[in-house]
């Protein structure tokens, strides 16, 4: 894993922020326990997440789910943003209900795909160009670490976040975990009682 996508203007570094929960680290969403409902028909739930900087497993406050996101799968994330689409109709929603300190959930609707997003394809086309122009090896990202899943990939610098391993790659995808750099070497996180993977496999920053 010393090949590393070098687009590194794409990742920007955040800088420590006032809002917190649990820690100011970016959190890997598990579960959630549904506590009842709320009186517009949504639902009243905790969340179960997972904190890299602790490498435990937390439980938020109570937080509301509307209606309208009730169902719905979610299809990507940026910025601790999720989007959401029913299956009817194909409707997307942008919310921060996975954010769990943020209330009330803001739910923003935008147009239709007109489509299902699918990881499969029945049409593939390849392309290369040359590997000094979009690739370079490195070994020392510095002060800072990567965070990689479904969702945009954003780098933090780690002295600010307590915990965090600098010149790491945190991930989500074939496990959960993180990669040393210098080192070359994998650390899995094995959360208890955590389902692997989850049906939102975001790194979620709870400082935006």
């Amino acid at each position: 894993m010393s090949l590393f996508i070098s687009r590194f203007s794409i990742l920007s570094a955040r800088r420590l922020a006032n809002a917190r929960f649990f820690s100011s680290s970016p959190y890997c969403f598990l579960s959630n326990k549904i506590l009842g409902e709320s009186s517009d028909g949504g639902k009243i739930v905790n969340y179960r997440v997972f904190d890299p900087s602790t490498e435990q497993v937390v439980t938020s406050c109570e937080k509301k789910i509307p209606k309208k996101l009730l169902g719905q799968t979610c299809v990507g994330a940026s910025q601790g943003w999720v989007a959401t689409m029913e299956c009817k109709d194909l409707p997307v929603n942008l919310t921060d209900v996975f954010k769990p300190c943020v209330s009330p959930t803001r739910v923003t609707p935008l147009p239709s795909l007109g489509f299902y997003p699918t990881p499969y394809s029945t049409e593939l086309s390849l392309s290369s160009s040359s590997l000094d122009q979009d690739f370079s090896y490195t070994e020392d990202i510095g002060d800072l670490c990567i965070f990689l899943g479904a969702s945009e990939a954003f780098c933090l610098t780690a002295s600010m976040y307590p915990g965090l391993k600098p010149n790491s790659i945190y991930y989500i995808g074939h496990g959960l975990g993180s990669y040393d750099l210098t080192s070359g070497t994998v650390h899995s996180f094995y959360p208890p009682h955590a389902p692997m993977l989850n049906h939102v496999p975001y790194w979620i920053p709870s400082h935006l």
